[in-house]
């Protein structure tokens, strides 16, 4: 782990310092966030309660295109999360890693990105990197180490595909090419967004499948969303105890000034027999790159001392 970090922390040096000698305009920017908050978290099959402080997928990144002429540019993005809340430290981990090439053919990116599953969500996900998020109670939300290819949009329609190999030598179902498989079409107009997205993943025998659908009117934000994830995995069960299980998802936001005043509701027996998360929270804009925030998330799912829930107060800044 300390070889991975100072490895991480050497590449970084090198990209800033390789900016700094680099000759003709710089062709990308330096960008991040740092976001934490102090909060209460109530647990009843721990019979107590702690405070802490937490950061929230804090980040420093490097992302930007060169122009190859002709119609093609090349693209980059290395991003790196920290924790900031961390004792004696924040130590890097990386987040998205890749390089590619664009034009108007689409884009072919070759490197650790979000699946296309978990970006055909949009804009859904109203607690995204909080207590709230998707990912507490449903999987497919994963960045893959891929090859993947986007078209252009045309009419508001985008195809995805992302490409992972095995890569375990004399493995079946793990020493292929395409040993698992992301694919996502998207469709937006005006203040519409659908998403349909899948996910094969061969060598854990399961396979998602998501709907979403998001809709902006004015300061209004509304989202739904429907998930499906079947194992066929000799022995593998889900929370539920079955071989196959649904999510659902149901979000709001409303903006009043400088105000936004969001709630969530999502449920699945994945990970949890009828596991569910409901937040709350408001959104107070300082500046453009700066906000404060104030939410209340409740977990619970079947089972006696159930219940969890974490209170707490932030701030995000982004640079």
């Amino acid at each position: 782990m300390r070889t991975t970090k100072n490895a991480v922390c050497f590449g970084i040096a090198v990209l800033a310092t390789s900016s700094a000698y680099a000759e003709g305009p710089i062709d990308g920017k330096v960008y991040g966030r740092i976001d934490l908050n102090f909060g209460l978290f109530d647990s009843e099959a721990n019979d107590g309660e702690k405070y802490d402080v937490i950061s929230n997928s804090s980040r420093i990144g490097f992302k930007g295109e060169t122009d190859l002429g002709d119609g093609l540019a090349a693209i980059y993005k290395a991003e790196f999360g920290f924790d900031a809340g961390q004792k004696g430290g924040a130590g890097l981990e990386y987040r998205s890693l890749y390089t590619g090439i664009k034009g108007g053919f689409g884009s072919v990116k070759l490197g650790h990105i979000d699946s296309p599953l978990k970006k055909s969500q949009g804009k859904f996900d109203q607690f995204n990197d909080y207590e709230g998020d998707l990912k507490k109670v449903m999987g497919g939300d994963e960045r893959l180490s891929s090859l993947q290819y986007s078209t252009p949009e045309f009419a508001g329609a985008q195809f995805n595909l992302a490409l992972q190999p095995g890569e375990e030598e004399g493995v079946e179902d793990k020493d292929g090419p395409a040993d698992r498989m992301s694919a996502s079409i998207t469709y937006k107009l005006q203040g519409l967004h659908v998403g349909l997205g899948y996910d094969s993943n061969k060598p854990d025998e399961k396979d998602y499948t998501r709907f979403t659908a998001t809709y902006q009117w004015n300061t209004l934000h509304v989202g739904a969303l429907y998930q499906m994830v079947k194992t066929e995995k000799e022995g593998d069960k889900f929370g539920n105890g079955e071989e196959d299980a649904n999510g659902t998802g149901l979000s709001v936001a409303y903006g009043i000034g400088k105000a936004v005043i969001k709630a969530q509701h999502l449920a699945s027996e994945e990970k949890a027999e009828e596991a569910t998360s409901t937040s709350l929270g408001v959104d107070y804009l300082l500046g453009k790159k700066t906000k404060t925030y104030a939410f209340h998330t409740m977990f619970d799912q079947k089972g006696e001392k159930s219940k969890s829930s974490r209170t707490a107060i932030g701030i995000q800044h982004k640079f």
